[in-house]
């Protein structure tokens, strides 16, 4: 009488867990905090994980990881982009997904200049350049309201006779405001005494 024992290794290709395409994997979260990103994925042997950044062209740039889950800590903007993960065990082909991390921060003002010389009855442009995410708005004051220039970045003015005007440029978004001042001096032109 003979007796054999057999193992038997059953292989399975790697193949995620849930669905893959949920618009719900895209991830908004506010700078400076923590995140967590999930490529559930099985397979035996368990799939390796590798998590690329995703070019403007689609294609895969650099590794940014490997394994799951990928914890990233004080997540920062320049973070915000398209992710890929791709899961394989040698068995079949890869899988893989993507998903995109959008970063938010407040609304600060990064350039204006404090302040401006101009001749009387010339124009002048006040930029305000600010950064946020989502993008801030703009508002000018003084300005008349019913303007739509007063919700620009870029305020176009022109000089009358008074020697000195202050402008105050607001920029916002749900997450936080900016104000700052410039201030606009008006050259006086002295004639020649005859």
């Amino acid at each position: 009488m003979w007796a054999y024992e057999i193992r038997v290794i059953v292989l399975v290709e790697t193949s995620f867990t849930s669905s893959p395409s949920s618009p719900s994997d895209d991830q908004n979260v506010n700078e400076g905090l923590n995140l967590t990103l999930f490529c559930d994925a099985t397979g035996k042997p368990d799939p390796n994980v590798t998590w690329t950044r995703v070019l403007k062209n689609g294609t895969d740039g650099d590794i940014v990881f490997l394994g799951n889950p990928w914890a990233i800590v004080n997540i920062g903007r320049t973070a915000t982009g398209t992710y890929r993960c791709t899961a394989h065990n040698g068995i079949g082909n890869p899988v893989s997904h993507s998903l995109c991390v959008n970063v938010t921060y407040p609304a600060k003002i990064v350039k204006l200049v404090s302040e401006h010389e101009v001749a009387a009855q010339q124009s002048v442009s006040l930029d305000c350049q600010a950064e946020g995410n989502p993008k801030p708005t703009y508002t000018w004051t003084p300005c008349d309201p019913q303007q739509s220039v007063c919700q620009k970045s870029v305020l176009h003015f022109q000089a009358s006779d008074k020697s000195v005007y202050a402008f105050t440029c607001k920029v916002e978004n749900n997450l936080g405001s900016d104000k700052r001042n410039t201030f606009l001096c008006v050259e006086v032109l002295l004639l020649p005494w005859p």
